[in-house]
């Protein structure tokens, strides 16, 4: 479905079909890196469409904020002075 509505709005790459669609998702507090337990999560963009096409877009914005959150744990830590490795099975 993400494939057919990047084609349809000729989007350059799949991020782009959430460009007015974010998830900050520290719904229940923040726990690494900031620490914050009072933290708040909140989607900007969400509207009042219930139609798949918008359910799609919304859980990849749910799969994006949690991805750059990783990702800012990982650089943290990294820069922190502690390594990771993944080790392929």
């Amino acid at each position: 479905m993400l494939e057919s509505m990047m084609q349809d709005l000729n989007t350059p790459f799949l991020a782009a079909l959430t460009e007015d669609l974010h998830v900050l998702p520290d719904f229940l507090g923040n726990r690494s890196p900031i620490a914050d337990p009072k933290a708040k999560g909140m989607i900007p963009g969400l509207t009042l469409d219930t139609s798949e096409k918008q359910l799609a877009l919304q859980y990849l914005a749910a799969v994006q904020g949690i991805a750059y959150g990783t990702r800012h744990i990982v650089e943290h830590c990294i820069s922190h002075g502690h390594h990771h490795q993944v080790h392929e099975k």
